[in-house]
């Protein structure tokens, strides 16, 4: 069996894709965003709380260590803690937060903890499994303020709040460079699954080789009874971020006609909701002296067509044009999209207030939609194209 070895505890030391076995079973449709989900909590717990998984241990080595009255989230993490290490790739960047937990698994004593290791049987005990995970607990605080985590996690946040401003002050350029625009607003995702194989994302797990070394092999997590292998742009940021540069290069190739007077553009991109999925929003602006209103059709269905072919016909896309409270919002005089008089303070102030959409600030919420694992850590969540092809 291949494996990548990690010596030294070295979240920095991993091998090429080309060493790594590619017999392993994929990302199943909903896996990745439930142990995602869940590692996002528990991390949070450990973060906000001084709360400890259990208020008191067994007295005897035989009895098991009981939820209690203690941090419940904690707590239930215990046994997902071996599995969340399947959400690390060491080729891509992670927040302080996460990266936090990846580091420090590997480098305390509880990431030993296995049934049937041999060499760590003593660890099967169940209240020194969970003495060693309380300690672990206090390390990954300790270490969380060895690393300043909670400073980086607010320059993350503070970030993307500043993607905002930036989406204001491009509009503002716009204003004024045009008379007259015509607004698109599409998202761009993926299909939910996908049958070829060089479509999914295989799962991989680390175990411990020695007490210095560890190594990337295939998950052995459990498939369900009909497994669906989940579309892998779904799941990596990486190859998201491909298909959006795809979907603007070769302006003059068959969809010239798209770009010709598209003078501006928007993509932010996040992650969704319960489903945890990459997906885009898209704003795209025309020249409203040259696109009117009648040409909208055209141009959605010439958007949603080419970005459905730069993913291989795995994109798909909602038209917000078609939100059902649209002849509402019309009727009421406050509907965005389409036409837009860049000399009228009412359209600008609605456009500004309805991109704002486009930069969710609430952290906290479960359905947070920030992206916390990019390909690399200079990579753009915020795109803008200002100005006609060239």
């Amino acid at each position: 069996m291949n494996a990548c070895i990690t010596p030294g505890f070295s979240p920095g030391n991993s091998c090429p894709p080309y060493e790594r076995n590619t017999d392993a079973r994929f990302w199943e449709v909903g896996e990745y965003s439930a142990l995602y989900r869940t590692l996002i909590r528990f991390i949070s717990e450990v973060l906000e709380t001084c709360e400890m998984p259990f208020n008191c241990l067994p007295a005897s080595v035989t009895e098991p260590a009981q939820l209690g009255t203690g941090n419940r989230v904690l707590a239930s993490a215990m046994r997902h803690c071996r599995q969340f290490m399947d959400l690390y790739e060491p080729r891509w960047s992670y927040t302080a937060d996460l990266k936090l937990f990846f580091d420090c698994y590997r480098e305390h004593p509880f990431g030993l903890v296995e049934p049937g290791m041999g060499a760590f049987d003593r660890f099967n005990e169940y209240v020194l499994v969970a003495e060693v995970y309380h300690d672990f607990i206090a390390f990954l605080r300790q270490e969380a303020v060895m690393r300043r985590v909670r400073k980086h996690l607010a320059d993350w946040k503070a970030g993307i709040l500043l993607q905002r401003q930036t989406i204001h002050e491009y509009l503002a350029e716009l204003y004024a460079l045009y008379r007259w625009l015509l607004i698109v607003r599409i998202d761009h995702s993926y299909k939910e699954d996908a049958v070829d194989e060089h479509d999914l994302l295989p799962r991989m797990s680390w175990r411990p080789y020695s007490t210095r070394q560890w190594l990337q092999v295939p998950s052995d997590a459990a498939s369900s009874l009909e497994p669906v292998g989940e579309s892998r742009a779904r799941i990596d940021t990486g190859l998201a971020m491909e298909d959006r540069n795809r979907f603007f290069k070769n302006q003059h190739g068959s969809d010239w006609w798209l770009f010709e007077h598209m003078v501006g553009s928007v993509w932010k991109m996040e992650v969704g909701g319960l489903s945890s999925a990459n997906h885009f929003h898209g704003l795209y602006v025309f020249d409203g002296t040259k696109w009117k209103i009648s040409d909208l059709p055209r141009l959605i269905n010439g958007l949603i067509h080419r970005w459905s072919s730069v993913t291989r016909d795995l994109g798909q896309s909602y038209s917000c044009h078609d939100s059902p409270g649209r002849q509402r919002l019309i009727e009421k005089g406050t509907w965005v999209l389409g036409e837009h008089d860049c000399n009228n303070p009412a359209h600008r102030k609605r456009l500004d207030t309805y991109v704002n959409y486009f930069v969710k600030t609430d952290f906290e919420k479960e359905d947070a939609q920030a992206v916390r694992i990019k390909p690399t850590s200079g990579a753009n969540t915020l795109t803008t194209k200002l100005g006609r092809r060239r």
